[in-house]
Order: C-alpha cells, then sequence, then structure tokens
C-alpha cells in the first residue's frame, strides 16, 4: 500500500494506463523521521568544538564534520527513497490495471467464440471441448485465460473448416493472439512492478531505521558531553510530547479494565432484574401450596371442683 500524507499527488490517465491518480507524499511516520533529523543535522554543527574538546584524550572524536557530512548524505538518501517509493506503487496500480484489462477482453472474446461454436455445432462436444467448453474463463484469472486463448489457437489450426462453418473468421483468431500477447506483457509489467515495490518497501525501512539510530545517538553523546540539562541537549532534544510505549500500555490497559468492570456491573444489574419476578412468583406458589391452618377450638369452661361446691352449702 502507498504511503498517504497531506501533500502532492501524481497518477496515471496522462500516460495512457488509465490508472487512478495516487497520493505520493510521505506517511506521517517517515516525514516525522526525516524531520528529526534534519533538526539534529543543524544543531550540531555548533556543539563540535565542545565534543572534540571533550574527546580530546580519546582515541577518536564521537562526532565531527565529517560525521556530520555522512548523516546528511543519508538523510538526502533516505528521503530520495521514501519519495520514489510511492510512485512505484502508482506504477504496480497502472500495470495491475492493464493486466486486468486486457484479461476482461481476452475472456470476452474467448466467451463469445466458444459460445458461438457451441450453437453452430450442438452435437460436436468434442469441437465445443477444444475451443473452450469445460474451462474456467475469467478476467482475473490470468494464467487461466492466456492458457485458453493458447488451446482455441491449437484448436483453429485443427479444426479451421468446423470453426470457419460456423461463422468464425482468421480476423477473429488474430485478435484474440493479439489480446494474448499483450495479456502476457501485462502480466510481466505487473509482476516486475510488485517485486520493484517490495524492495523499495525493505529498502526504506532498513534507511529510516539507520537516520532514527544515527539521531539517537547524536542526542546520547550531547547529552553525555554537556549535560541532559543542558541548552546544548535541549537544542537537539525531540521536541514532540513523549508518549512512550509503557504509558500506551498502562491507559489501553486502564480502559480494558473499566470496559470489564463495567459489563460485570451491567450483568449483575440485569441479573438481578429478572430474578426479581422469578422469586416473587416462586414466594406467590408456595403459600398456595401451604395447607391453611385448622382455627383454634374454644376452651370449654371448667367446673367447680365438688369439694367447693359442698362448703359453699355448708355455708348456707
Amino acid at each position: 500500500m502507498a504511503d498517504q500524507g497531506d501533500a502532492g499527488a501524481t497518477g496515471g490517465g496522462g500516460d495512457g494506463t488509465g490508472a487512478k491518480k495516487t497520493r505520493v507524499s510521505r506517511s506521517k511516520s517517515t516525514e516525522a523521521t526525516i524531520v528529526r533529523a534534519k533538526a539534529v543535522a543543524v544543531a550540531l554543527p555548533p556543539l563540535l568544538a565542545g565534543i572534540a574538546e571533550a574527546d580530546a584524550d580519546a582515541a577518536s572524536v564521537r562526532i565531527d564534520q565529517a560525521w556530520v557530512d555522512d548523516f546528511n548524505a543519508l538523510i538526502s538518501s533516505a528521503e530520495q527513497t521514501a519519495d520514489a517509493q510511492p510512485v512505484r506503487a502508482a506504477k504496480r496500480m497502472g500495470a495491475t490495471q492493464d493486466e486486468r484489462s486486457t484479461g476482461d477482453r481476452l475472456a470476452a472474446a474467448l466467451i463469445a467464440l466458444r459460445d458461438r461454436i457451441a450453437t453452430h455445432h450442438t452435437d460436436d462436444v468434442g469441437l465445443q471441448r477444444a475451443f473452450g467448453r469445460g474451462l474456467q474463463i475469467e478476467g482475473g484469472r490470468t494464467g487461466a485465460v492466456i492458457a485458453a486463448a493458447g488451446a482455441v489457437a491449437q484448436a483453429w489450426t485443427e479444426h479451421r473448416d468446423e470453426a470457419a462453418a460456423a461463422g468464425v473468421t482468421q480476423a477473429q483468431i488474430d485478435g484474440i493472439a493479439s489480446l494474448r500477447s499483450a495479456l502476457s506483457s501485462a502480466d510481466v509489467a505487473q509482476r516486475q512492478a510488485s517485486t520493484s515495490r517490495r524492495d523499495g518497501t525493505v529498502d526504506k525501512t532498513a534507511q529510516l531505521a539507520l537516520v532514527a539510530e544515527r539521531s539517537a545517538y547524536a542526542v546520547r553523546v550531547v547529552g553525555n558531553v554537556f549535560g541532559k540539562a543542558s541548552a546544548e541537549a535541549r537544542s537537539v532534544a525531540d521536541p514532540r510530547a513523549k508518549t512512550g510505549t509503557g504509558v500506551k500500555k498502562a491507559t489501553a490497559k486502564a480502559a480494558r479494565a473499566a470496559t470489564k468492570q463495567a459489563v460485570a456491573q451491567r450483568k449483575k444489574l440485569l441479573a438481578a432484574r429478572s430474578a426479581k419476578p422469578a422469586a416473587k412468583a416462586k414466594k406467590k406458589a408456595a403459600s398456595k401450596a401451604k395447607p391453611k391452618k385448622a382455627a383454634p377450638k374454644k376452651a370449654a369452661k371448667k367446673r367447680a371442683p365438688a369439694k367447693k361446691k359442698a362448703s359453699r352449702a355448708k355455708k348456707r
């Protein structure tokens, strides 16, 4: 896939390929790496004297003018490779569209010829097979379409009279042969464009990695010589906000935990809501099934003992 960014565009249409316009600007990561390296390269020359003084007793100076010149050359080469990559992608897209267009036209010609033979020689299955019956002829299947065109050319040589009786002409066969040759050439061009794009991607990745590595090395040297909190170190520091991998991972982990907790609470709430009607129904059913208690009998009045009645009679 071609890099996409904010500036510039180029494409086909004017070169006869019919390719759509394709953006050729650099990706954001590529642009950031190159801009960062250029800023470091510009800040280094005023600091070379201090670095040379710090390395006076060393076997070699860590960063000198030759190192800076080599760094600038590396940045320029990385820029050229990055800018050429979208152009290679556009060429590959154009070659792919050419191949597909030619394949569709060849497939249509082969199908028309096959149907003509089939409708004129309805009982001759062998002849129909010679001219493509049973073959999958589709524009997107380049290899299969080229093979089918080759089979038709062979069939025309062997069954010219039968095909001519069906109305097939030499001009039709020549047209199929021409389309077959064009499709073969388009297939080769598409493969070459794909290979070039893959190789360009490898080169671009390697060069950008080296540019980033040299930038980081220069920053470390300046920090070691002048101090990490010095003005010299700030002149080569990355002005972009620091969003380290650890911060990103912690943020993502917290977001996942919050989502998991919210889902758990939602499930708990739904379970509680569905449990209330079930509990009420269960309680109601239990109350209906429970036997009613019999009403307690009233206690009979106790009679006074006989002794008590006799004493009352004496008193009278």
